[in-house]
């Protein structure tokens, strides 16, 4: 690397589309030791009150529009496992009736291909996330392939554990044996320790790309962002996606940070923040998207916050406009 200084800024152009992370319960089927802490622990259950959440969904993407002309919206289902939501169908029609929303579904895939080839047309994107203790292999490129002659855009994501690293790259190159040439990506995991060889590994964030074809065929429904970083003597340049993480520079307490403004994180309890729990808007309480009269209430002044988190663990926030003040 040429520079591993940590940036004094990085600027992510959202223009007028925002992306929206909901967590839709803890519950999940797979039991991975290296999750996110209370990401299965069942606490949260799967609401029945679909259609309300809908129309509240719909209330605040109605609200940006309006303060700063928002008018695309990448809403990311994660859980837990979504795909178990008994009402994730019900939900993805009903919030796709009045708004221009991208659905994008990150899961382990673990659902049948009965299940994926009914319900994968409501889907526009969909990451799989192949876990080397749970997941079968030979299953996730059935459904990849699957979605991708839906017309899906796919991408499987490897996550690499230290610890079973040659079982991640050989999940890797059985990957490749796909029918259809969709994604493949790596990503490490947070909190864990690395050897520099593995570290220069990672730096590839990508295995395998989408052909260009296919990155034309899904034009406008891919809104990931990698920032393009200042660094204290004035150069610039675009980072790559595990750099952030990689160098340990997910600390930006005191730095103004366009959460809130760019991208939300929605808790599984409803509390709409970030994964950090930041209150937003600065306001002294959470709006919740479960609250019945939340359209009503949802009216608030949308400006950057000043973090007070002594660390970022979520890809999509460390990535998002934010400067040393």
């Amino acid at each position: 690397m040429d520079q591993i200084i940590k940036p004094i800024e990085l600027i992510t152009n959202y223009k007028d589309s925002m992306q929206i992370n909901f967590q839709t319960s803890t519950v999940c089927n797979y039991t991975c030791d290296y999750c996110f802490p209370g990401a299965n622990d069942g606490k949260f259950l799967f609401r029945k009150d679909w259609k309300q959440i809908a129309d509240n969904f719909t209330a605040l993407f109605n609200h940006y529009k309006k303060s700063i002309n928002k008018n695309k919206f990448h809403l990311v289902l994660t859980g837990g496992e979504p795909t178990l939501w008994p009402r994730l169908e019900n939900f993805c029609e009903e919030i796709k009736k009045e708004n221009n929303v991208i659905i994008h579904v990150i899961t382990n895939g673990s659902r049948t291909i009965r299940w994926w080839e009914e319900y994968g047309h409501l889907l526009d994107k969909v990451v799989i996330s192949c876990h080397w203790k749970e997941a079968n292999v030979d299953h996730i490129i059935e459904v990849a392939d699957l979605l991708y002659k839906k017309g899906v855009v796919v991408t499987v994501l490897v996550l690499v554990d230290p610890l079973e690293w040659d079982k991640c790259l050989d999940n890797i190159e059985r990957l490749k044996n796909s029918k259809y040439k969709w994604a493949i990506g790596i990503q490490k995991l947070e909190n864990t320790d690395y050897t520099q060889e593995q570290i220069d590994f990672l730096k590839k964030s990508t295995i395998r790309k989408a052909t260009l074809i296919d990155d034309l065929r899904h034009l406008g429904k891919n809104l990931d962002k990698q920032p393009i970083a200042i660094f204290p003597d004035n150069s610039k340049r675009k980072l790559f996606a595990n750099e952030v993480s990689l160098y340990g520079w997910n600390n930006f307490y005191g730095w103004s940070c366009n959460l809130g403004v760019d991208t939300l994180f929605i808790h599984p309890s409803g509390d709409v923040t970030g994964t950090c729990y930041q209150k937003l808007y600065k306001m002294d309480t959470f709006f919740n998207i479960y609250d019945p009269d939340f359209a009503e209430k949802f009216n608030p002044v949308i400006e950057p916050i000043i973090c007070k988190s002594l660390y970022c663990g979520c890809v999509t926030e460390f990535n998002m406009s934010k400067a040393k003040i």
